[in-house]
């Protein structure tokens, strides 16, 4: 694999976070590649396929880590079915499209789209449109407002705004140097990235695209996202081993809580909890949103260095993407 502009360490994520559209406009399912599994996550469920992973619902305080023979009987039992097998098949096909195409010099954005249950057995997932973006930057997350049908991408140093309808760029956010992603609140009309090389948050407004301030974060910003029920903004600092959490409406620092270990990814349960996978410690901290602590920690073995990260917020699991 190409390795990541970002993150010269690791492959690059082009075809894992790209794939951030996939779960923005199949509503129905889910689907999310670590670079060595797939993680599917349903309604009340989450199985993991090809390399395992760990299932964590906070509702019931259990925790079950697959085992890797585990895994393979979820994969043989799945493969009996033809629309695991199809969906499986097309979601590889598709990562592996999305890899190749990251090493060019023109970016492409792949739709997905699911049918309706029972419509189609043998393909329930289906590219529906591929869109050319201009520009060799790297990537890393995106993040799609659905009021005003954006979608915003990741570029290095500046965010790329396309309206999906169209799919043309119809703005940019500049000066965002290693921004990794892109957190939405459309309550207060804005944005926020995280610019991990300047341990900073950009903060914009969603409708002019114009930016209107800023906030420090601790070293290394990566993931960012946006909690509803505090109306916190939450930035995983990779380097610092920190999370900071800044309020959305007047974008000041509230403070900020050590993890334990390196963020990688993290999600909100939109009720006050966020969690987020620990990659150096293979684990999963629970965060109260409010009070800045930490509720608990999950060991992920026999998975190792999870990134992909999900939650059920129906079922009130979350379930972490590792190598086995």
């Amino acid at each position: 694999m190409t390795a990541s502009p970002l993150h010269p360490r690791r492959p690059a994520r082009s075809a894992i976070r790209g794939r951030g559209l996939a779960l923005a406009l199949g509503k129905l399912a889910g689907v999310v590649w670590s670079g060595v599994g797939a993680l599917a996550v349903a309604a009340a469920v989450a199985i993991l396929l090809v390399v395992g992973g760990a299932t964590i619902c906070p509702a019931a305080w259990a925790h079950a880590a697959a085992q890797p023979g585990a895994a393979q009987t979820a994969a043989t039992t799945a493969a009996t079915t033809a629309a695991t097998t199809a969906a499986t098949t097309a979601t590889m096909a598709t990562a592996q499209s999305a890899a190749a195409t990251a090493a060019t010099a023109t970016t492409t954005v792949q739709m997905t789209a699911s049918t309706a249950a029972g419509a189609s057995a043998n393909a329930p997932y289906h590219i529906v449109r591929t869109i050319p973006v201009a520009g060799s930057d790297g990537w890393d997350y995106m993040n799609e407002d659905s009021e005003s049908g954006h979608l915003f991408i990741s570029r290095g140093t500046h965010v790329q705004v396309l309206d999906i309808a169209t799919g043309k760029l119809v703005g940019d956010i500049p000066d965002t140097q290693g921004v990794h992603g892109i957190a939405l609140a459309p309550e207060f009309g804005r944005g926020f990235t995280s610019d991990g090389r300047a341990d900073m948050v950009t903060i914009f407004d969603l409708k002019t695209l114009a930016t209107i301030g800023t906030a420090k974060t601790d070293s290394g910003p990566d993931c960012i996202l946006y909690d509803p029920a505090t109306k916190r903004v939450f930035t995983m600092n990779g380097r610092a081993g920190t999370a900071t959490a800044i309020d959305a409406a007047t974008g000041a620092v509230v403070g900020s809580v050590a993890l334990g270990g390196r963020p990688e990814f993290a999600v909100s349960d939109a009720a006050g909890h966020v969690y987020a996978n620990l990659e150096d410690k293979s684990e999963v901290v629970e965060l109260d949103a409010q009070k800045l602590t930490v509720l608990n920690t999950w060991p992920l073995a026999p998975g190792q260095s999870p990134s992909g990260l999900a939650i059920d917020r129906i079922g009130a699991c979350s379930a972490a993407a590792t190598i086995s």
